[in-house]
């Protein structure tokens, strides 16, 4: 009788990490969706720095911003710019690009200006 005792005992303690280990993993599926937002913001944050590096940067309002480079002598690189702008947003979408002279008449050359808006979720 006292074999089954020490043995049920000592399965019961052998199975408090195993609870454990199952309320810690519940705890981290249940904050999935806060980590999500955490990284979107954090990537967002990223986005915008790095786009600053390639033109003036300015708010276009609480959903998007316009990005535009002045004097662009390599129309393939301004493009290039936009597709690595679209790869470093990626909860944001471009949805104008101008190149060309006709983009700012009063700057002298050629100037590339594009937008970009949060994805609809």
């Amino acid at each position: 009788m006292k074999s089954r005792i020490a043995a049920g005992l000592a399965l019961m303690f052998a199975s408090f990490p195993c609870f454990g280990a199952g309320g810690y993993i519940i705890q981290q599926a249940m904050d999935q969706a806060g980590r999500a937002e955490r990284q979107a913001a954090a990537t967002d944050m990223q986005c915008r720095e790095r786009l600053k590096t390639i033109g003036e940067f300015k708010e276009t309002g609480p959903q998007g911003f316009e990005v535009t480079v002045r004097n662009v002598t390599d129309a393939r690189k301004a493009l290039a710019d936009v597709t690595a702008a679209q790869a470093l947003c990626p909860q944001r979408t471009v949805t104008a690009v101008c190149l060309g002279e006709a983009c700012d008449r009063s700057a002298n050359g050629v100037t590339l200006r594009f937008r970009m808006l949060n994805r609809p979720s």
